[in-house]
């Protein structure tokens, strides 16, 4: 079933082309080189922001909503970690969210607020200058 309705909507997107519309509401010409009307543009746009948000709200919940280093919970300041320091090929962010969401919020990522995250980054041994401190005032 699902099968047929994308070929039903595949065809009626190229009929729409075809016939110099948007494909998405076929009702409006096209922005030059796309295939697409501003309106539905705008509108596809929001429902992204929309969704990115949505997103990233879901995985800030999953982790807990605080850095896991110094507690801080200002979403704004608050960024998905890959614990080992392994980012892969440099996949963008909702990629990242994508990928622990669909897995369930593992252990593998952490919430990190951006001066633990960019402390990490100045370290030689990739800890926050936070885990540093600490572990030092505990051997003294």
């Amino acid at each position: 079933m699902a099968e047929y309705h994308t070929q039903k909507m595949r065809a009626l997107r190229q009929r729409r082309q075809q016939a110099g519309l948007c494909q998405s509401c076929g009702e409006r010409p096209p922005v030059p080189r796309l295939l697409h009307c501003q309106p539905c543009l705008n509108e596809g746009r929001a429902r992204s922001i929309l969704r990115r948000a949505q997103m990233r709200q879901l995985v800030l919940d999953g982790y807990g909503s605080r850095c896991a280093c110094c507690g801080e919970s200002e979403p704004d300041f608050l960024n998905l970690d890959h614990v080992n320091g392994q980012s892969g090929d440099r996949e963008s962010e909702y990629a990242t969210y994508r990928q622990a969401i669909k897995e369930g919020f593992p252990p593998t990522f952490r919430l990190l607020c951006w001066n633990c995250n960019c402390g990490r980054e100045k370290n030689k041994d990739r800890r926050c200058p936070h885990e540093t401190k600490r572990s030092f005032n505990r051997h003294a």
